[in-house]
């Protein structure tokens, strides 16, 4: 047993240093509390999509239940329902992971709709979802998310690429707002005109179209009582657009460009800009 789990460890920590921009997350199974059995398929789609999205995104490194089932065996620990926060701490100290992602579908229709312009078939789905801080308990989201889907009545109708369409919407939803509790952060190399160059590229999950806020930093802010540096100031200068990606930096074109951008300045991920 402590053999396991020093190997366990092991294996965590050179996770944990290889990718140490990283979050890890624990991506737990979706539940299915639709009531129907249509409700099975969207909580298999809509939890590959998410993990995809997420390693994607740059941001995180996930821990899948697959690759816990020799932990969770060890406790003899059976998931049932939404895991409470409780139960999410001792998961992400078996796993290493930060946070967890627990989720559950409340809806998965797909049904004719009329909005008395014109007549189609509708694919809905709802899930419900938190994102646990594994080390305080703490929720740091809860929310309801939706994803939609329709075609004009009449047409040919593929319910099930519907319904897969209406995760993926539903899937950017929760990815945007997973991605702004660990944005993709890096600085710049060099800038020529309105082009910044950073030190970030596709091996860190950017693409082209991403916004990024460029900001250079102030001084040390100092608790008064403590003595403890709580932060740093920050001064936004400037957001830009990523045009190109190579796999280990990118150039974006700024939108302003009316500051001054040097080298160092820090840049870092933004999004429904």
């Amino acid at each position: 047993m402590k053999r396991f789990f020093v190997i366990l460890t092991l294996m965590l920590s050179i996770a944990v240093s290889a990718f140490a921009d990283k979050q890890i997350i624990a991506v737990w199974d979706i539940v299915n509390g639709s009531g129907n059995y249509v409700g099975n398929k969207v909580a298999q789609d809509f939890k590959a999509e998410l993990t995809t999205a997420l390693v994607n995104s740059g941001a995180f490194n996930v821990v899948e239940r697959g690759q816990l089932k020799s932990v969770l065996r060890e406790f003899s620990f059976q998931q049932s329902g939404m895991v409470d926060p409780a139960t999410a701490v001792q998961i992400g100290k078996m796993s290493g992971a930060g946070l967890t992602f627990v989720g559950n579908v409340v809806t998965a229709t797909v049904g004719h709709q009329d909005n008395f312009v014109y007549k189609s078939v509708k694919a809905k789905v709802k899930l419900n979802y938190k994102i646990i801080d594994n080390k305080t308990g703490v929720i740091k989201i809860s929310e309801m998310v939706e994803g939609n889907s329709s075609v004009v009545d009449g047409q040919r109708v593929n319910t099930e690429l519907l319904m897969y369409n209406a995760v993926k919407e539903a899937v950017e939803k929760v990815t945007a707002a997973l991605t702004e509790l660990n944005p993709v952060s890096a600085c710049v190399i060099r800038t020529h005109e309105k082009w910044v160059y950073i030190n970030v590229g596709s091996e860190n999950g950017v693409k082209v179209g991403d916004m990024y806020g460029i900001y250079s930093e102030g001084n040390n802010l100092v608790d008064p009582v403590t003595g403890d540096i709580l932060g740093t100031e920050e001064f936004h200068i400037d957001n830009m657009k990523i045009i190109k990606v190579m796999p280990k930096y990118s150039i974006g074109v700024r939108k302003n460009n009316k500051r001054a951008v040097f080298p160092e300045m820090k840049v870092r991920r933004i999004f429904g800009k």
